[in-house]
């Protein structure tokens, strides 16, 4: 009786299997989100054409969620001022504005963070600091639960992004 409950122990410890669950952290897709930005709650209102009439000062403010509470995470900020497009020949320009860590929006939404790009200053005219060439351009905002890549490319190397596009036309 002995060897027949060693036997089915040895054929039941040799079954292919695992008898100890592999961590949330080490599995391959989970355990990592991407952040989110919440469209509905970005400065400038998200959708129509931003139209500046002058050179007076305006901000840009995301909100983003994540729900993974130890990213930190970073918002910067890209134009491509010489095109009403974003192309191969009319890449994003890197204007080296980035906020990191963006800070906590409610004390009592632990994943909710925000990124205001004006906040020590209450605004620029981004509309001079772009300097574009064609009256309306593309701009966009990043957010990464990685720190950005020093290239300027966008992209943080092991982390997830979210984006935000806004059209922007400048006075000439």
């Amino acid at each position: 009786m002995a060897r027949a409950v060693l036997l089915i122990g040895v054929v039941i410890a040799g079954l292919p299997g695992c008898l100890v669950p592999t961590p949330l952290s080490q599995r391959p897709g989970v355990g990592d989100s991407p952040p989110f930005i919440l469209v509905d709650r970005a400065v400038p209102t998200y959708g129509p054409t931003i139209v500046r009439t002058d050179h007076s000062t305006f901000s840009f403010v995301v909100y983003a969620r994540d729900v993974d509470l130890d990213d930190t995470l970073s918002a910067r900020i890209y134009a491509a001022p010489n095109a009403s497009e974003v192309s191969d020949t009319n890449p994003l320009v890197d204007y080296q504005y980035q906020v990191s860590p963006m800070e906590a929006a409610a004390t009592d939404d632990p994943e909710l963070r925000v990124a205001d790009f004006d906040k020590q200053d209450g605004g620029k005219d981004y509309c001079r600091i772009f300097n574009p060439s064609v009256q309306t351009f593309p701009v966009k905002i990043t957010v990464a639960d990685r720190p950005f890549n020093a290239s300027g490319d966008g992209k943080a190397d092991g982390g997830l992004t979210d984006y935000i596009f806004w059209k922007l036309t400048c006075p000439q």
